[in-house]
């Protein structure tokens, strides 16, 4: 038996992710996608599901401890293996990396990134190959909304994140510079998500 929060309410599941629009958030209707496909999963078998929004290194660290159940919306990493049984896939999303218009900022491999600083949000993944190059200079901060606003002011060349949920966040939280911040090309990673 697992040493979780289902001990003591064998028909209550708690889930926890962060805010991750479009996928799932707290303002949108169900809290999102995911947190409704996983709501109805569970209800077909009699449980009900509470889901709570953290910020996600501490939503990782919550199921790692056994305080929530599900991770909901993680990616595959062989870390997150020690402590977490993956579902099937649920979606698939492409990292990018971002850039202020006009910085022209290119890459084919990624030592060519060297030069620059990469904004990334805490304990997130963003594909194998960038999360192991300790060679790049990469600035942690604990929502991409902060990460978005350092790119802005100049204090990051670029910033690593989910294309549509970086998409959707400049779209809804700084509609007047949706045209001021550009995807470079190539993706860094294809990631399939989970429940976890």
């Amino acid at each position: 038996l697992l040493e979780t929060p289902l001990l003591a309410d064998e028909k209550h599941i708690y889930a926890v992710t962060e805010p991750w629009p479009p996928y799932m958030g707290p303002k949108l209707m169900h809290n999102g996608f995911l947190p409704e496909v996983l709501l109805k999963a569970f209800d077909k078998v009699g449980y009900t599901v509470t889901v709570e929004f953290r910020p996600w290194a501490k939503a990782v660290e919550h199921v790692k401890k056994g305080k929530s159940d599900i991770l909901c919306g993680a990616y595959y990493t062989k870390e997150r293996e020690k402590f977490l049984a993956y579902s099937q896939p649920i979606a698939e999303v492409q990292d990018v990396l971002f850039m202020k218009e006009g910085r022209n900022i290119t890459f084919e491999k990624l030592s060519d990134l060297k030069p620059y600083k990469i904004g990334v949000v805490r304990g997130a993944a963003h594909g194998k190959e960038f999360d192991a190059a300790d060679f790049l200079k990469k600035e942690e901060e604990t929502h991409s909304e902060q990460n978005i606003r350092k790119l802005l002011v100049g204090k990051i060349d670029l910033m690593a994140g989910p294309r549509d949920v970086i998409k959707f966040i400049i779209k809804r939280d700084f509609p007047q510079f949706v045209d001021r911040i550009e995807v470079v090309n190539p993706p860094l990673s294809t990631n399939k998500i989970y429940f976890g």
